[in-house]
């Protein structure tokens, strides 16, 4: 009898003190026909940083994808995989940030392939100052706010600025008082191009347009190009209200 119960003890830990390791593979998925419309200077994914965590929140891997192995070990168990092209806290000029985050379930003595797809994680706003906006205001400048921090936006900036998504403020500074021009809502693959003049100037009619652009053969950078005016002292309610504001079916597509 004690033999067969030191048997069963040593079964017992053999099973519960025995887990077989399992295999995690990360990729980016190749997509052949991005290269033909590339639109963006997309950075190395090998520079891509890369983290591994797991179920309770513990990190397993930090750093560049390039050195993360081909084949990475890990106990059985369930997993969160992300990656982004960059650190991005607060606005920054031309910074599109790119990343995707997935769970996975690596097996026991199995393997778990991820399939990294990245999207746009930010949005973006470029402003087209009116000529004669520099003369009503010269003194005045221009500023991109979100709660995340803001942008001086130059009067010759050609430059496209990048926010977190969310609400996304134009604000004129103007002889020590800040006045919000406006206040748009954007998400994740939004870029506002944004006319602002004065009353006084001609100004292009408004319309709206996607611009659809893929880059790199593992970045998927479809974005939402949204086109605006606004005209400092004129009327820019265009919430649709009005029968003017409407748009046709083509429009709105």
């Amino acid at each position: 009898i004690f033999m067969l119960a030191s048997a069963m003890m040593l079964s017992c830990d053999l099973i519960v003190g025995t887990q077989v390791a399992g295999e995690l593979r990360v990729a980016f998925l190749s997509d052949q026909e991005a290269l033909t419309r590339a639109g963006l200077s997309i950075p190395d994914t090998s520079d891509f940083i890369l983290s591994v965590s797991d179920s309770k929140g513990r990190q397993i891997y930090s750093g560049p994808y390039g050195d993360f192995p081909e084949s990475f070990p890990l106990d059985p168990g369930s997993y969160v995989v992300k990656v982004v092209s960059s650190e991005f806290s607060k606005p920054a000029f031309s910074s599109p940030l790119f990343a995707d985050e997935q769970c996975v379930m690596v097996p026991a003595g199995g393997a778990a392939d991820v399939k990294l797809v990245c999207t746009q994680a930010n949005c973006g706003i470029r402003l087209k100052v009116d000529p004669g906006f520099l003369t009503a205001y010269p003194d005045g400048v221009l500023l991109l706010k979100s709660s995340f921090g803001r942008l001086v936006y130059g009067y010759s900036e050609k430059r496209v600025a990048y926010f977190k998504p969310g609400d996304i403020s134009l604000v004129l500074s103007d002889k020590g008082k800040d006045e919000v021009l406006m206040t748009r809502s954007l998400q994740a693959r939004d870029m506002l191009e944004l006319k602002v003049s004065v009353a006084s100037s001609e100004s292009a009619g408004s319309g709206a347009s996607d611009m659809i652009g893929s880059v790199s053969v593992s970045v998927d950078t479809t974005r939402n190009w949204l086109n605006g005016i606004y005209v400092i002292g004129g009327d820019n309610d265009n919430s649709g209200s009005a029968v003017r504001d409407a748009l046709t079916v083509s429009e709105a597509l």
